[in-house]
């Protein structure tokens, strides 16, 4: 008997959906046996992920960022992303999510912020842009410690909050972790005792000039606070009064305004 030929929807079908859905899935939906899926697949040269073409599904996309165990995660966490390149594609009765990678990186670009390139495998997309090289070494220099605490560690912070002279900058250096898993764990420990405060200084021009363009190339709060002596919080809290346009033009007309009064002096 003679095979039934492939079409070229069908095969498409098979490219966009292999790797994030099953053999088994795919050969109910195109009513095809199993082995005849494999045997395709194996002659289109598809490996987990596409290796040419102008677009992979959104599934295979959050299982290149994340991999396979937390893609599910993801594609609920990501529901947020604003103005993601997402389109839809029909094939016979399905319809599925796609992602055209021109338009990815054009996004990711302009959301740096929103992806840990350290978590994805160099090039499994294809070429990438020469800034994701810089970025995802960033990524891999901002990555804390996500292990439990073990007991060692959970003495060492009960031994130095009473020491009353570490501020969260100074404990998530020490622990390798973020100032929001030093402050759950001394939750969950109950210890009453708080780091000290970080003193509270204006912030220069030139600070504000290191934060914007620390946090426009990916670099967390976190890691931008220990540059600056500072702690994440009081980054984070700078970033969203200049990301207030209100606040902003103030701020400006305020520095025009000492500026104009210093040359008169």
């Amino acid at each position: 008997m003679k095979n039934k030929s492939w079409s070229e929807e069908e095969e498409q079908y098979l490219a966009d959906s292999y790797g994030s859905v099953s053999i088994k899935t795919i050969a109910k939906n195109l009513n095809r046996t199993e082995n005849s899926i494999i045997v395709k697949k194996v002659r289109m040269g598809l490996g987990r992920f596409l290796d040419s073409g102008d677009y992979v599904s959104y599934s295979q996309l959050l299982m290149a960022l994340y991999g396979s165990e937390s893609a599910g995660s993801a594609y609920r966490h990501n529901k947020s992303w604003e103005e993601f390149p997402i389109r839809t594609k029909r094939v016979h009765n399905n319809s599925f999510k796609v992602v055209y990678l021109d338009d990815f990186w054009k996004w990711a670009e302009e959301n740096k912020r929103k992806i840990d390139f350290s978590k994805m495998p160099e090039n499994i997309l294809g070429v990438e842009p020469d800034w994701v090289k810089k970025k995802r070494k960033i990524d891999f220099a901002c990555r804390f410690k996500t292990t439990p605490w073990t007991k060692a560690e959970d003495a060492k912070l009960e031994r130095m909050l009473m020491q009353h002279k570490y501020t969260y900058t100074d404990l998530s250096a020490e622990f390798r972790r973020s100032e929001g898993a030093i402050r759950r764990r001394i939750w969950d420990l109950a210890l009453d005792i708080n780091p000290v405060r970080a003193v509270s200084r204006k912030w220069t021009p030139e600070e504000t000039a290191i934060l914007v363009s620390m946090y426009d190339e990916g670099w967390s709060l976190e890691k931008i606070g220990a540059k600056l002596g500072r702690t994440g919080q009081s980054c984070r809290g700078k970033i969203q009064l200049l990301n207030n346009p209100d606040v902003y033009l103030r701020e400006n007309r305020r520095r025009s305004h000492d500026a104009k009064i210093n040359i008169h002096r």
